[in-house]
């Protein structure tokens, strides 16, 4: 689902993974085998592939392909977005090369070290960066609010409300575009 922006020419392979935060309690006794089948598949993958360096970025998904390159004794990395792990990338920190993190500082385990490398940021956000400010008024306004993982909950609490108390004149120009 998340494929699309890639060149035709990309090997694109689906690798099973789970959560235990969803479904019921079928879907969570099935968790340990979708997650056995991922780090089988992404094994066989890297196998065959021989990449140089597995990167996981947190959450579930990306437990089988650092599972399988931890068990493949191949060089492994992890990144964290937020000043505080989450749950895969604490599994992982102590079993992976290199920790990078988006924030700093960023709380990790006795032992672990890491480096402050900033976080990946789409182009087109980038591209606004720069953008000189413009005091409200009577025009459309566009307002990106961009969270997620630890900080998706607050956001989705807090923004809402915060925009809901403006005056109407300018609640009527305001296109939210909320990502957390």
């Amino acid at each position: 689902r998340y494929t699309s922006g890639f060149p035709e020419a990309v090997e694109i392979t689906q690798i099973s993974s789970a959560t235990f935060a969803r479904g019921g309690a079928a879907a969570k006794a099935l968790v340990p085998f979708r997650i056995a089948a991922g780090v089988l598949r992404a094994g066989l993958n890297m196998l065959r592939d021989r990449p140089s360096v597995v990167v996981g970025f947190g959450g579930y998904p990306s437990i089988p392909a650092l599972g399988a390159a931890w068990s493949l004794r191949m060089p492994r990395m992890i990144h964290e977005q937020n000043g505080i792990l989450g749950r895969v990338n604490e599994i992982f920190a102590k079993r992976v090369h290199a920790v990078a993190c988006g924030i700093w500082p960023t709380k990790l385990p006795e032992g672990v070290q890491g480096w402050h490398v900033g976080n990946p940021v789409r182009s087109a956000v980038l591209d606004r960066a720069g953008a000189a400010y413009i005091p409200p008024g009577d025009y459309p306004m566009e307002v990106l609010v961009m969270g997620g993982s630890q900080g998706a909950r607050i956001l989705s609490d807090v923004v809402p409300p915060a925009l809901a108390a403006l005056p109407m004149n300018m609640i009527r120009n305001i296109r939210v575009s909320h990502q957390a």
